[in-house]
């Protein structure tokens, strides 16, 4: 995913705050800019136990949280069962590097709306934080 190069995306979705966690800044920065140009709110951490406290602290804060799964502290499954049971209805996103232990339909199984595997390309990241917040309930809209 190359955000420098990408035009600015203008869609007729809904726009939120979106909470991202990765343990590479690196991912973070590209993630931030292509989700900002799609006109959201970002919040971004490289600490996953720093991102808990964030949503202890106002679960309604955010519309859509979009981690990674393998980072030190909490692994981002065991950080869904977290949010779950903070908010059962938060759209939650898994973004993975190749895996043998999650894929897919593991990933829904354990609660993600949705998987995207790394590396993500723009065009599938817009897509899906796209439908995520489309299927939210009206009254969180």
């Amino acid at each position: 995913m190359d955000p420098e190069n990408s035009p600015n995306v203008t869609n007729d979705c809904d726009t939120g705050t979106i909470l991202l966690i990765d343990d590479e800044p690196e991912v973070l920065r590209v993630m931030t800019i292509r989700l900002e140009r799609m006109g959201h709110r970002v919040v971004s951490t490289t600490d996953s136990k720093e991102a808990l406290q964030m949503i202890r602290k106002d679960p309604e804060k955010y519309d859509l949280i979009l981690t990674d799964q393998t980072m030190p502290q909490i692994s981002g499954d065991q950080l869904a069962k977290k949010i779950i049971a903070l908010r059962p209805d938060m759209p939650l996103i898994l973004c993975t590097g190749f895996s043998y232990s999650i894929d897919e339909h593991e990933a829904r199984r354990m609660g993600f709306e949705a998987f995207l595997a790394k590396p993500v390309l723009g065009a599938d990241l817009t897509a899906v934080v796209s439908r995520c917040l489309l299927q939210r309930p009206v009254q969180q809209r």
